[in-house]
């Protein structure tokens, strides 16, 4: 980093070494703020499925992963985190005729153990149809969704019985209520949004104009009165206006098409991207923040430097280190962390969200800048960023058209809509397509080394490798 950068300035070395069969027996990190460099070593077992993993620094030893069991077909059954007297079990099961997951169970060596046991149903067609966490003694959260003939979802609620139950306001339950309904036009816009509560409905309806599919603004009225925001785009199809209440954000965008700058009053957000076109560095005016490979460091504007490290296993983050310790990270079938676990204290954090990606419930605290399918949130600008775009979980659209034009699909041909309007059962932290992979994000193949944002564009215009295989 060039001294430009004042205090994030300077070398940060990292890398990756591999046994003879290819797979990666080390992955170096950083020295990067208060976290001094580390190396995790990873050991597998006789068929090459991963065993465990370990770090260190100052002389001390880590244990991350100390084991992993495997089920007669290879998926990853359990995973034991942590040392004895202080472990987190993330246990995984499956259909037995289709190998979707329908249960995961998240147990801490604690005098209450279970921490959720989420239970997912599917139709015929495999889309989720509820997700039911009934952790022992402790409130139940049930969510129900219905879709219609295009796999959308239309109805999402959280009843105090079984999704057998029509969705109505007096039977809602659980530490984080809600019931919302959704209507789409053929091509898969959003038309209308309704909140139901026991104060009343708050509708939002969106408009569109009589060609193309930019959403040019959304009203909204209900017991909190009425607001509006409206949208402004340029030629290339990016959001360059976002008036919203009670602000204005100007975006402004690169030659490759990627955020380069907001502006909101007097706060000023911008971001620098290296030469492949991941995110590098993102100031604003709290400080500056570097996306290193598996880590991220940010320097305060009163010179307080704060490093946060993301621990990967197979697919998924396991666990972060920040200046508090080190936590456990437990997720859904789609990688979004919702449970962390002090390694030391046992204390559990839980966040929980709506369909689309929104928070839901009270703020929960939690460790790390990743939130919805592994995105980097930009709470300053109140969005999410998936890969090569940015995402807004209020609308469930990006601010960017898709590179990749899938004309297969109809619901994603006007290129901003997230995952089909299907976002518990398909997932695209890319940006670029979305896919149903489950078994892949739980199981996967050995680790790669710690990306910053590693994606399959070089930017949005580049030709990207299709997830699910139809095209190249």
């Amino acid at each position: 980093m060039p001294d430009s950068e004042g205090l994030l300035a300077g070398t940060y070395t990292y890398g990756t070494k591999y046994n003879v069969d290819g797979s990666v027996y080390a992955s170096n990190y950083a020295a990067a703020g208060n976290l001094p460099a580390e190396s995790v070593l990873y050991t597998y077992n006789d068929l090459g499925g991963l065993q465990s993993s370990s770090g260190g620094y100052d002389g001390n030893t880590f244990e991350y992963v100390t084991d992993t069991q495997y089920t007669r077909y290879g998926e990853v059954a359990r995973t034991q985190l942590g040392e004895p007297g202080k472990r987190v079990w993330l246990s995984n099961y499956y259909d037995d005729h289709t190998r979707q997951v329908n249960r995961m169970i998240v147990d801490a060596e604690v005098s209450a153990p279970m921490q959720a046991d989420v239970h997912y149903t599917y139709d015929h067609a495999g889309n989720v149809t509820s997700i039911a966490d009934t952790p022992q003694g402790k409130p139940a959260d049930i969510q129900c969704f219905t879709l219609d003939y295009l796999q959308r979802i239309t109805e999402a609620w959280t009843p105090s019985g079984g999704c057998d139950q029509a969705p109505a306001v007096a039977t809602l339950s659980g530490p984080a209520p809600y019931w919302q309904s959704f209507a789409y036009d053929k091509v898969g816009n959003r038309l209308a949004e309704t909140d139901h509560t026991a104060a009343g409905d708050t509708v939002s309806t969106s408009a569109f104009p009589p060609t193309g599919h930019t959403l040019s603004g959304v009203s909204s009225t209900g017991p909190g009165g009425a607001k509006s925001s409206q949208y402004v785009y340029d030629a290339s199809g990016n959001t360059i206006t976002r008036k919203l209440p009670g602000a204005t954000q100007q975006l402004d965008w690169d030659a490759d098409g990627r955020l380069a700058k907001v502006t909101e009053g007097s706060n000023v957000t911008d971001f620098v991207y290296d030469a492949d076109g991941n995110r590098l560095i993102r100031h604003d005016n709290t400080g500056a923040t570097l996306y290193l490979a598996g880590e991220e460091l940010r320097i305060t504007k009163a010179g307080a430097a704060e490093a946060t490290r993301y621990y990967s296993y197979g697919k998924r983050t396991v666990a972060v280190r920040d200046g508090s310790g080190l936590s456990w990270l437990a997720g859904d079938i789609q990688d979004t962390s919702q449970i962390a676990i002090g390694s030391d204290s046992q204390q559990v954090t839980q966040r929980r969200q709506l369909p689309f990606g929104a928070p839901r419930g009270g703020s929960a605290l939690f460790p790390g800048q990743k939130g919805f399918v592994g995105g980097t949130i930009d709470s300053s600008i109140g969005l999410t960023q998936l890969g090569i775009r940015e995402y807004d979980p209020t609308l469930g659209r990006f601010l960017s058209v898709d590179p990749v034009a899938n004309q297969d699909d109809s619901q994603q041909l006007h290129g901003y809509t997230y995952a089909d309007n299907n976002p518990i059962t398909k997932m695209d932290p890319s940006g670029a397509d979305w896919f149903t992979d489950y078994l892949n994000i739980i199981t996967g193949p050995p680790p790669a080394p710690p990306a910053a944002g590693a994606r399959r564009c070089r930017s949005r215009w580049d030709r990207c490798r299709r997830r699910r295989g139809r095209r190249q």
